[in-house]
């Protein structure tokens, strides 16, 4: 449920981030369009619609358009960041470090060796 706040934001972005999970569209699919009419423009308009009537209907109210589009690139900048990140070698290694760490203290842990 949201707070005292006429609108969670984190919550909005939230709601942007599982509905962008789900989406095949993505920025760069296409090249931009003065029209606003590529497939990613239809979706950011579907889901401004979407969390707006979804807000109206669970909580009573609608956040405002400004609220709706920092929300929405809120949750894109998430999107794009963490596919950056996955992307990047180092973090497979980093990953497997703190895995094998991990590892280690555990067995330590378990075998009495720590302190």
């Amino acid at each position: 449920m949201m707070n005292d706040h006429p609108c969670d934001e984190d919550e909005l972005t939230v709601w942007f981030k599982r509905r962008l999970a789900r989406a095949d569209v993505q920025f760069g699919d296409e090249p931009m369009s003065y029209e606003a009419n590529t497939q990613y423009d239809v979706q950011f308009y579907r889901l401004q619609k979407e969390a707006a009537a979804h807000w109206q209907n669970q909580y009573g109210f609608a956040p405002t358009p400004g609220q709706l589009m920092q929300a929405f690139f809120g949750a894109e900048y998430e999107r794009f960041r963490q596919a950056k990140l996955d992307s990047l070698p180092w973090t497979d290694k980093l990953r497997r470090g703190v895995a094998n760490a991990l590892r280690t203290i555990s067995s330590m842990i378990k075998g009495g060796l720590a302190p």
